[in-house]
């Protein structure tokens, strides 16, 4: 999944973005013995920093803090 896809969904739904729940059961075919919380956290990490792929955190470092 691109960064601007990724940036789209969260695990839970969050700052009014999609839930990305199809995710749980394709990736059940390859991991069985995975269970849905774990899945989900892994899922909601790779979503929840999706932001700084692609050069993303070095700019994010070097612009300013506006709330400054």
């Amino acid at each position: 999944m691109n960064k601007e896809l990724s940036l789209q969904y969260s695990a839970k739904g969050k700052k009014q973005k999609k839930i990305f729940f199809q995710a749980i059961e394709a990736v059940k075919v390859n991991f069985l013995d995975a269970t849905d919380l774990e899945i989900t956290c892994c899922i909601g990490v790779s979503l929840a920093t999706a932001g700084d792929r692609n050069g993303g955190r070095q700019l994010r470092a070097e612009t300013p803090n506006q709330d400054e």
